[in-house]
């Protein structure tokens, strides 16, 4: 007995290849991505770049305005409101000096840097060639004219009626005492303390504190 086999023929199926996600992505960059992506970041360096300068310019036309405007508007506010106090301080100083050697022949004001110019007889002479009333009259109506302007620049000074003099009268004639009390009424302050070793003050003011010093101990004796 003769048999025959038969064999079917077998089909294979290939599995699926799965597509990376960034597969058609890659594929645009290698058909000339490349070239749009280095575009891109060529643009965003240039902005970069075109900012930086831009805030660079910016800060050097803000420099150069400070410079050729600013510096120079300050230095002129600096310049009037200076002047402003001179010309209030010499008042004063004239003022005071006035009161306290009213002399025709001996006159004084202060310079831009306000140092006390002092002429007499015409001429200036300097400070050491002044007498000892004429020298303490000078630095008495400076240190009077200095707290007036101090006064009236700060509004919150806490001291506008307090003055204390330390040894006003030294080398004074009586004639020049006497003008120091028409300098305190003119002062019109709430309190003047006068440190003195002359009696005659004792006459022009409301309350005496006696001192005695002994062995470099001061101690109240009467007041």
């Amino acid at each position: 007995m003769s048999g025959c086999a038969s064999s079917q023929p077998s089909t294979r199926r290939a599995a699926p290849v799965r597509r990376s996600p960034w597969a058609d992505s890659k594929a645009s960059i290698g058909s000339g991505g490349i070239k749009r992506v280095t575009a891109g970041m060529t643009r965003s360096k240039f902005f970069g770049r075109q900012v930086i300068k831009e805030r660079i310019d910016k800060t050097s036309r803000l420099e150069k305005w400070t410079d050729d405007f600013f510096t120079g508007l300050m230095e002129n506010i600096e310049r009037h409101v200076m002047a402003a106090l001179q010309k209030e301080f010499n008042s004063f100083f004239e003022k005071w000096f006035s009161i306290l050697m009213p002399d025709d022949n001996i006159n004084v004001r202060i310079n831009e840097d306000f140092t006390p110019v002092i002429e007499q007889n015409g001429f200036e002479t300097e400070y050491q060639n002044l007498s000892g009333g004429e020298k303490t009259s000078v630095a008495l109506a400076y240190r009077l004219a200095l707290n007036m302007v101090i006064n009236s620049m700060i509004e919150s000074i806490k001291t506008k009626d307090l003055i204390i003099l330390d040894e006003p009268t030294d080398g004074f004639s009586n004639e020049q005492l006497d003008k120091l009390r028409d300098v305190i009424n003119e002062l019109n302050l709430r309190q003047i303390i006068i440190v003195s070793h002359d009696p005659k003050i004792d006459t022009f003011v409301d309350n005496v504190i006696r001192l005695h010093k002994d062995s470099h101990v001061s101690r109240v004796v009467s007041q």
